[in-house]
């Protein structure tokens, strides 16, 4: 686009900034970020599937939900997230060592871990 005297040349717009970006990616400043960085962080947060709500706690281990609100209320359940008021998220690796520390081989193994503690 030719410009005149008295006209501005348009900034490059989002589509035309990406496709020079993908073209030059060495261009980049050292202190940039790049694109591995992101990778990188992406695969160490947690995914999705990671955490069940109360609703999916109660069904995958087949407990009521009242149950998990009592366990809540009393502490006596597996440890929680609570994201908001409303909003509560169990980690399951969480509730899996919560449950392998209630794991017994015999009625008489958990009542001499009972008495012990």
């Amino acid at each position: 686009m030719a410009t005149t005297k008295h006209q501005v040349e348009a900034p490059p717009n989002r589509h035309e900034r990406r496709r020079e970006a993908a073209e030059a990616p060495e261009e980049k400043a050292e202190g940039s970020l790049k694109f591995d960085s992101f990778i990188g962080a992406a695969e160490s947060r947690a995914t999705a599937a990671e955490y069940v709500d109360e609703a999916g706690l109660s069904e995958k281990y087949l407990i009521p939900p009242r149950t998990a609100q009592r366990w809540r209320a009393s502490g006596a359940g597996p440890p929680f997230i609570r994201l908001g008021p409303r909003r509560v998220l169990y980690r399951i690796a969480d509730v899996e060592a919560w449950l392998a520390t209630r794991t017994y081989r015999s009625r008489a193994d958990e009542v001499a871990r009972q008495s012990a503690a």
